[in-house]
């Protein structure tokens, strides 16, 4: 039988051969020989490593970093309830294709059944959410298991062509939980094997065409530059969400919900990229008309399908031969909304008092930041605001649009920041950053980040102010707008971050400037 410490050295090696660069520990007394295995090899120089003390932070820290990369990273944590923190991550990253790598140390088989302290049934403790499972049981894990988490991750030989996505490696530990003589970096050679996303669907691929009826391209989250290319490439107008990635483009719809509604509007199919989650219109667009769409999901065994009628395709091409000019009609429809911005939303902007709109906000923070940047916006009715008003721009925008919940946020972003080292700025309302508020504690010993946290703060969930809800104003007020009030300086002085309160256009556009990090910015929105 191996000691902990090699154990944990030994899997931990074989994922940094691999290619894997970024972990997050949280910190246990059953998963120490993880940790400390974690340290040697950030010492080598073959990792990067961060360290959380929560679980829940630690986990959609390590999705951020995934997220952003496109690569696997890992989160570990010890035994018992620790594990179940982890599951909010996981279901995310299921949803949204991200290679999260989960390694949650566990007591031996002897010991359970028992009642021995902290110690639960963690094998397949998350069921159909993850890629793949397996259970290590005081051994050293053979180069093949590792190979086939990794492959899982990356969907290159994902299970039932579910894609990318979590991966869950349970390992039982036994006393002692770590020993002095562990094997150091360099001794387990592996197989240098460097795994690439090679995505292989059954679907078809489908080949655009000049001839084709009357198309428009929709671009959800985590579309990506490409549907943008396709609009450019072909002529055809262009729905994109703000957290597409392809929220640019001469062929852009700049209003796109009063666009989709109009009746004169001759649009015989569509192309759908990504998950769109931020308007009713597109929904309503796909289903009330005769449209056939056609959803680009190379993967997984749910894909977009609001009026029940769409079909998936692997991929689409575009003839380019086919392709000789422009359509004008396409130019037409591009043209025709270029200031379509509606007489509420002017009417709106205007201030009130000295307080920011939610429409200044989110226009202020869009102009501000640059291409080399990075902006995540949070689930609250700040990024549906910013999806209804703003314009075209090349920037790289993240949200959690998976499950589209509002835990994490704060987490994920600070991933992003840290994976990609670039100036990352967040925008969510009040009750996102307080639920994820455990993501502003930096340990002593871990490096500061390039993170902005902007908080639009509306005493509440102003996000139900949109639907129609049927009951009293009390009732309303207490159960689901649940009005909050926290002193947002004092959060940030005790976690050791720079506070910064914005109560007009011009406090705001100024310390958006600010180059020193972490910073939290408070926002009084007039609501």
């Amino acid at each position: 039988m191996t000691c902990a410490s090699g154990i944990a050295f030994c899997l931990l090696n074989l994922l940094a051969e691999r290619g894997v660069r970024d972990i997050v520990v949280a910190p246990g007394a059953r998963s120490q020989a993880l940790a400390l295995a974690a340290v040697a090899l950030e010492r080598a120089g073959l990792v990067r490593l961060t360290v959380r003390i929560d679980e829940r932070v630690a986990a959609f820290t390590a999705f951020g970093m995934a997220k952003a990369l496109d690569s696997p990273a890992v989160v570990i944590t010890t035994s018992g309830s620790a594990v179940a923190n982890l599951y909010p991550a996981v279901v995310e990253a299921s949803h949204s294709f991200v290679p999260l790598i989960v390694i949650t140390a566990d007591r031996p088989r002897e010991l359970h059944g028992k009642r021995s302290n902290q110690t639960m049934n963690q094998e397949k403790f998350f069921s159909h959410w993850v890629r793949f499972f397996c259970h290590i049981e005081q051994d050293v894990p053979g180069e093949r298991v590792i190979d086939s988490a990794l492959q899982a991750a990356l969907g290159v030989s994902s299970l039932r062509g579910a894609g990318p996505g979590p991966v869950h490696i349970n390992v039982a530990f036994d006393n002692p939980l770590s020993c002095a003589h562990a094997v150091q970096p360099g001794d387990n050679k592996g197989s240098a094997l460097k795994h690439k996303k090679v995505l292989r669907s059954k679907r078809e691929t489908l080949v655009l065409r000049k001839d084709d009826p009357p198309t428009v391209i929709i671009a959800g989250t985590g579309s990506g530059r490409r549907p943008a290319d396709i609009a450019c490439a072909t002529g055809w107008p262009l729905v994109a969400e703000i957290s597409s990635g392809s929220r640019f483009g001469p062929f852009l719809i700049k209003n796109y919900r009063n666009w989709l509604t109009e009746n004169s509007l001759d649009i015989r199919r569509a192309i759908v990229f990504g998950h769109p989650t931020l308007s009713s219109e597109i929904p309503t667009f796909l289903t009330k008309r005769s449209i056939d769409t056609i959803v680009v999901a190379p993967f997984g065994r749910e894909f977009y399908n609001p009026s029940g009628t769409a079909r998936p395709v692997a991929n689409v091409l575009v003839d380019e031969d086919s392709f000789s000019g422009i359509p004008l009609g396409a130019a037409k429809f591009a043209s025709a909304s270029a200031g379509c911005i509606s007489q509420d939303v002017i009417s709106s902007d205007r201030p009130r008092g000295h307080r920011v709109t939610r429409q200044q906000l989110v226009s202020e923070i869009w102009n501000i930041t640059k291409e080399d940047e990075i902006l995540f916006f949070g689930s609250s009715q700040l990024i549906r605001v910013a999806d209804s008003i703003l314009p075209g721009k090349r920037v790289t925008v993240f949200a959690n649009r998976g499950l589209s919940g509002i835990d994490g946020n704060l987490s994920t972003a600070a991933g992003i920041a840290i994976a990609t080292n670039r100036t990352t700025r967040v925008l969510v309302g009040d009750l996102t950053g307080v639920h994820d508020i455990g993501a502003l504690l930096i340990p002593l010993m871990e490096a500061k980040y390039r993170l902005q946290i902007v908080i639009g703060n509306d005493f509440g969930g102003g996000i139900f102010d949109t639907l129609e809800v049927h009951a009293t104003p009390s009732d309303y007020k207490r159960v689901l707008y649940v009005p909050c009030r926290v002193d947002f300086r004092l959060v940030s002085h005790a976690f050791g971050w720079k506070y910064t309160f914005c109560p007009d256009p011009n406090s705001l556009r100024k310390a958006l400037k600010s180059r020193i990090f972490p910073h939290l910015l408070e926002v009084h929105l007039a609501v």
